[in-house]
């Protein structure tokens, strides 16, 4: 797999994340701290930081079925 190939994918899997945790981990991406991203959301910052990590559970779950299934 190519890294365009793997950055289509990785795009792709962010793209089924709902829409609350899309845009925190596309902030987190962006460099943007939890308390930055809090603000502007005008949401509480345990909030985003659960948002993140449920959304980085997703993916990792995801990504491992695709891995596993590749062994």
């Amino acid at each position: 797999m190519t890294r365009a190939d793997q950055v289509r994918w990785l795009t792709a899997l962010c793209d089924r994340l709902t829409p609350a945790y899309r845009e925190v981990v596309q902030r987190r991406l962006a460099g943007q701290a939890f308390g930055q991203i809090a603000t502007e959301l005008e949401t509480p910052i345990e909030t985003v930081r659960k948002r993140f990590y449920r959304a980085y559970s997703e993916l990792q779950r995801t990504i491992a079925a695709r891995t596993d299934g590749e062994s």
